[in-house]
């Protein structure tokens, strides 16, 4: 949580060996998610009202957080990687008169400040301001090996110099489509035109155990619409470009109104703007 009048920040996580790796990253005050953790939160701010609450969690972590915001403050939830709906306590939510904001980048009216956006990021990691923990570095050749990497746990980076970087934003487009047009879709015609559209023809799908050439990709679609009819899908953790035409996506799935049955990982590398490969790794449900 930001407070921008004072430029102060507020982490909160739910393990408490993960408090020295964000203390490195500059925040100011970091506490474990617990019944104490408001307590903890208003002595480390001094009680200065906090305006701005972030929330990539979901769940009960959601109600804490609103609990330690001011009075008319945004609330903002931009993933829930407990895969669980955002707990606010009604008293928090009227007597504060919260504002409660959903935040997704690659809505239409963000897309064209992405760039502009992207470019000052970059910057100030070049600068040295903000550094990110980088565990390993894979070549693109590796990439099963570096996405089971960081599903233990650390960040990794992709070697792609070998690879062109001609893509635009169209990966966070083909991993989204391949999930909700493919996977996400129940009626057989639009999902079969969605391969046709934006697989190439030599495209290769891996499972955990097997791999399949792009003839064969239709019919494992096929199988796992079957089984998975009554599921929807939900997006756990935004589409991330990885370097090169390689990026990822974190989903999790369930009957509607009921917990989350599955989670997983889609990972694909892009040529000429359409799935050229695609990795699907079965995650720890949250």
């Amino acid at each position: 949580m930001q407070n921008r009048a004072i430029s102060k920040v507020v982490g909160i996580v739910r393990r408490s060996e993960l408090i020295p790796e964000i203390e490195k990253l500059g925040v100011d005050f970091v506490g474990v998610e617990s019944p104490d953790l408001p307590k903890q939160i208003q002595i480390a701010t001094g009680g200065t009202p906090i305006s701005l609450g972030l929330d990539a969690v979901g769940g009960p972590a959601t109600a804490t957080m609103a609990s330690v915001l001011s009075s008319g403050a945004h609330l903002v939830s931009y993933a829930w990687l407990s895969g669980l709906p955002i707990h606010v306590a009604q008293g928090d939510l009227i007597g504060k008169r919260l504002n409660i904001h959903g935040f997704w980048m690659y809505y239409e009216e963000y897309l064209p400040k992405m760039r502009a956006a992207l470019t000052e990021a970059a910057k100030v990691v070049a600068s040295g301001k903000l550094t990110l923990p980088v565990t390993t570095t894979y070549k693109l050749s590796q990439i099963k090996e570096a996405i089971e990497h960081s599903q233990r746990g650390g960040k990794v980076l992709l070697d792609s110099t070998t690879q062109t970087n001609a893509m635009s934003y169209s990966i966070s487009t083909l991993l989204i489509r391949n999930l909700r047009d493919v996977f996400g879709e129940n009626d057989p015609a639009r999902w079969r035109a969605a391969i046709d559209e934006i697989y190439t023809e030599d495209c290769v799908f891996y499972d955990p155990s097997k791999e399949f050439t792009v003839a064969v990709t239709r019919s494992i679609a096929s199988q796992a619409r079957s089984r998975l009819l009554t599921l929807t899908f939900y997006i756990s953790q935004l589409p991330t470009r990885g370097m090169g035409n390689a990026g990822r996506v974190q989903w999790v799935a369930g009957r509607p109104g009921e917990a989350p049955a599955y989670a997983g990982t889609d990972f694909i590398i892009a040529r000429d703007g359409r799935i050229a490969a695609v990795y699907l790794f079965f995650d720890k449900l949250p």
